[in-house]
């Protein structure tokens, strides 16, 4: 009876019990937006990479990973549509870094990339991302696209959620 109420609640929030192998799923918090089987939180404040990392993290979740192009288009579409509230215009921390080795991108969930969606830079868009301008560039952001940018600059942060543990 317990799995067949699982079930019933899983499917009412989009998501499948079988599939993802679930214990128990949620509604996303007040001020979170779902997206499948994620709510995403997205910071009016600014901070640096870590702290960014640290703020998720209290909330009990993590900075945003997008694993899929799906996912990708949705926070792409979900970001431009706020870009417009951003008091910078456009940088917004998600979850990857190559801290401990350049070039060697993971999520904070520790994942290696297996999808990315580095935008083109520079003038003309002769530049690919990561480009680690000055050597210094290894956390990132979303600003139209993927970048490699300073992770002691202080930016928006998209928090990420798993609605089905």
């Amino acid at each position: 009876m317990r799995k067949i109420l699982l079930c019933l609640a899983c499917i009412t929030l989009g998501v499948s019990y079988a599939d993802n192998n679930c214990t128990s799923c949620r509604e996303c918090p007040a001020g979170w937006k779902r997206n499948g089987k994620s709510c995403y939180f997205f910071s009016i404040s600014k901070e640096t990479w870590i702290r960014a990392k640290r703020a998720c993290e209290n909330m009990g979740g993590h900075l945003a990973t997008l694993a899929t192009v799906a996912e990708d288009a949705f926070v792409s579409s979900y970001l431009k549509s706020i870009q417009s509230h951003l008091s910078d215009g456009k940088y917004v921390w998600l979850g990857g870094h190559d801290l401990f080795s350049e070039g060697q991108w993971k999520w904070v969930t520790g994942e290696t990339f297996s999808y990315t969606n580095w935008r083109k830079g520079g003038e003309n868009g002769q530049v690919q991302n990561p480009d680690n301008a000055m050597g210094m560039e290894h956390c990132l952001d979303w600003s139209n696209g993927w970048n490699d940018n300073i992770c002691h600059h202080k930016h928006h942060f998209l928090c990420e959620n798993d609605l089905c543990v």
